[in-house]
């Protein structure tokens, strides 16, 4: 990055946005993008007085093949080719930028991606913790946790006997009513 007299000989403004990486290496997206706005582009200015390529490029166009030998048309000549590359360089440092910035945003995604990955992974074991214990209170296996003693003695819960046709019954029988969803067509309606 600039430094000392090619730093001292730019504008106020762009000499503040170059100060705090002047004489470090370019390896930033800030960097990158700072040097061609406030470095490339103030030469650029500079050279051509303000004009764009394609102005100066139309002009140097407009030219006759005399025109175009003369030294007026070979200095034209001469601003078209450094605002040619001043440009193009202008222009892959700003795409360094930018893919900066999605490279820093796309880190800051993959944080965010791995911390719920890791309140998934707790929330599964906890689910499959839970599922274990189901299984144990199902099976009438005594489980990990302490038995919670009420305060006051309850009463044991009474159950009236059933018949066991009646307590197994799996519901209407096969004479009942039952929804069809699949019915085969009849000809003639």
């Amino acid at each position: 990055m600039p430094q000392g007299q090619a730093l001292q000989s730019l504008p106020p403004d762009d000499q503040a946005a170059l100060q705090p990486y002047a004489g470090s290496p370019m390896d930033t997206g800030p960097e990158a993008k700072a040097y061609a706005d406030h470095y490339i582009l103030v030469h650029l200015n500079a050279a051509s007085k303000g004009k764009t390529y394609s102005e100066i490029s139309g002009q140097y166009t407009a030219m006759t093949a005399v025109q175009k030998a003369s030294p007026e048309g070979q200095a034209l000549a001469a601003v078209r080719d450094t605002l040619f590359q001043g440009n193009t360089l202008r222009g892959l440092l700003l795409y360094g930028a930018a893919f900066a910035t999605m490279g820093t945003l796309a880190g800051y995604a993959a944080i965010g991606a791995y911390v719920g990955a890791v309140v998934m992974l707790f929330l599964g074991l906890l689910g499959m913790r839970h599922a274990r214990r189901m299984e144990q209170a199902a099976a009438g296996e005594p489980t990990t946790t302490t038995p919670v003693t009420p305060a006051s003695p309850v009463a044991p819960a009474t159950v009236t006997p059933t018949s066991p046709a009646k307590a197994c019954s799996p519901g209407p029988g096969p004479s009942a009513e039952r929804p069809r969803f699949f019915t085969q067509p009849t000809l003639g309606g």
